[in-house]
């Protein structure tokens, strides 16, 4: 049984919770799913300090409606400004401070607070804190592919 605080409720229909045995529980309006961190591909990028890996995707189960992946970044770490032709993204912030840039306009997020990114927008996201790392649980639809990540 999770702790409170390891328990997210973004909206009225989305909920997170890490759980101590490492799974992760997500339920909204679509699905309920539990994923496990368990041979899951990671994706890491030195120079950025970012680091993604795919729960459940066009990679790991051939989803491809939709794509869940945890980001992790390292203090003051970030991901490249890019877009999307296609996809929506949604980032569910839980731990860290989040500073999220959509069309040049800075959106500021602490755990428990979401942002929906839509296909075309130029976004970038940053972990503004010096010493704690930013994680975000990321949704994806359809399906996040490389083909469809536009780096400017």
């Amino acid at each position: 049984m999770p702790h409170p605080e390891n328990t997210f409720t973004f909206d009225p229909t989305t909920t997170i919770k890490l759980n101590r045995d490492g799974t992760i529980a997500i339920q909204n309006s679509d699905e309920a799913v539990t994923f496990s961190k368990k041979d899951k591909p990671t994706f890491r990028n030195d120079t950025t300090g970012e680091t993604v890996l795919e729960y459940s995707g066009a990679v790991v189960d051939q989803r491809m409606d939709r794509s869940w992946a945890h980001a992790y970044f390292d203090p003051q770490g970030f991901s490249p400004l890019h877009y999307h032709n296609d996809r929506f993204e949604i980032y569910y912030i839980i731990k860290g401070k989040a500073e999220v840039t959509l069309d040049g306009d800075a959106h500021f997020l602490t755990p428990g607070e979401f942002i929906l990114i839509h296909p075309k927008q130029k976004h970038q996201v940053k972990s503004v804190d010096v010493t704690d790392p930013l994680e975000m649980i990321v949704k994806c639809f359809p399906s996040w592919i490389y083909q469809d990540q536009h780096l400017i």
